[in-house]
């Protein structure tokens, strides 16, 4: 996105470019009024006078449909990227319920069922939640990319967007610390091998429960205020949007 400091290069650049344009139209209209009082003067007929402002009129009719163009091609970008903000925030909400899903799902920690002492905890789904603990890790690290990409959607002083922004890092912190809990959680199943005896397996699952509760949580505790930032962000970028 563009900084910014090019930003304003190009207002001005733009400023510049439109009191060009009225200089133009201030000269061509004193050429006009010095001809059409020389015609006057010298009797010109009313048919010459006539294509002058004739030709007066074309340039004002040219020069307010470009600006009406123009204002109409900012509005429908202005659009457009509002709806783009809309749509990144949603899937930046839409990221946390599909998460605590996931792991209620995945993070059973299935055990074999043995005749006789040990037990073990299955390697398949072990190295299955292995994969999906790296991919989380990986869309958490992508949240934050993006919500520090829309964090530079303006120019402009956006104190409730910053809100939601920090909001997110602190959720995906606490979930990333969970995370790597369940991830050192996965490497003591395999325990070399050994197996566990029935008590330390059932020690292994209460703290997969515990650890899968605290995500849980922390999604039930964030929710409803996460929502509420996000709605206002959205608000206030509609609002700076219409002062570009």
């Amino acid at each position: 996105m563009e900084c910014l400091a090019i930003r304003n290069e190009k207002r001005k650049i733009r400023k510049l470019v439109k009191n060009i344009i009225l200089v133009l139209v201030l000269i061509i209209l004193v050429v006009l009024g010095i001809v059409f009082h020389k015609k006057i003067m010298n009797n010109v007929s009313w048919e010459g006078i006539g294509v002058i402002l004739a030709f007066a009129t074309l340039i004002f009719t040219i020069i307010s449909n470009y600006r009406e163009k123009r204002k109409s091609i900012l509005l429908e970008k202005n659009i457009r990227d509002q709806e783009k903000f809309e749509n990144e925030v949603e899937q930046i909400l839409e990221f946390y319920p599909q998460l605590i899903e996931d792991f209620i799902k995945y993070t059973n920690f299935p055990i074999s069922e043995p005749r006789v002492l040990p037990y073990h905890f299955e390697l398949d789904s072990l190295d299955y939640l292995n994969g999906m603990i790296a991919k989380y890790f990986c869309l958490i690290t992508t949240i934050n990319n993006k919500v520090d990409y829309l964090y530079k959607f303006h120019g402009e002083v956006h104190p409730e967007y910053d809100k939601f922004r920090m909001k997110v890092m602190d959720i995906n912190k606490l979930i990333t610390d969970n995370v790597s809990d369940i991830s050192n959680l996965v490497k003591d199943c395999v325990n070399g091998g050994v197996g566990f005896s029935e008590e330390g397996a059932r020690s292994i699952i209460e703290k997969r429960t515990i650890y899968v509760g605290n995500i849980t949580k922390l999604y039930q505790d964030n929710i409803n205020e996460l929502y509420v930032l996000a709605n206002n962000a959205v608000e206030e970028r509609n609002e700076l949007s219409t002062k570009m």
